[in-house]
């Protein structure tokens, strides 16, 4: 069961500074066998560029349990 809320997207600065990034809106799902859990994907802008030691950096609004991929590139 997913309960409703937000996942929110952060970036953190080498200095250890947070900036909101985004956020997620989570519908509230209760999982079965034909019915998936809750999933998003967020696209950055083309062109986006993390500056060197800098993260990002993900947490959830209510005490759950999220997994989260990024897939990335260093051109």
């Amino acid at each position: 069961t997913t309960t409703a809320g937000m996942v929110r997207i952060y970036l953190k600065d080498a200095l250890a500074a947070y900036f909101l990034y985004a956020e997620m809106i989570v519908t509230a799902i209760t999982v079965g066998a034909a019915v998936k859990s809750w999933e998003e994907t967020l696209t950055l802008p083309s062109g986006f560029i993390l500056p060197r030691g800098w993260s990002i950096e993900v947490a959830t609004h209510n005490a759950e349990t999220i997994k989260v991929t990024a897939i990335a590139a260093d051109l």
